[in-house]
């Protein structure tokens, strides 16, 4: 696995899977507003926050991966991939019942 640059990081989870400033500021509990403008502009977070980002982005990647899996026909929206990846249970079986689909309708952009 290649290692890949903190603003390599910050531009996959925005634009592959919809997470901006806000989200990961709240994933990663950065309370300085500056710090992800730091990040972007290149300088390094300490290595907690380096892995905390990193494993942001994994979980980010599994959950589009099982939402596309389960024969989803459009590309997850922000609000499903968010939903999905803040829950601590197997929401798998969840999603796959429909409801997931039923209370968070897909807008086609």
């Amino acid at each position: 696995m290649r290692v890949m640059r903190v603003q390599d990081i910050l531009i996959e989870l925005e634009e592959e899977h919809g997470m901006g400033k806000n989200e990961v500021m709240e994933e990663l509990n950065l309370k300085d507003r500056q710090t992800y403008d730091k990040w972007y502009g290149g300088v390094k977070p300490n290595s907690k926050n380096r892995f905390k980002l990193i494993r942001f982005l994994e979980r980010c990647q599994e959950n589009k991966s099982k939402l596309l899996a389960l024969g989803s026909k459009f590309r997850p929206t922000k609000k499903e991939v968010i939903i999905a990846g803040s829950q601590s249970l197997d929401w798998s079986e969840w999603l796959k019942d429909g409801s997931f689909r039923n209370q968070f309708h897909r807008v086609l952009r």
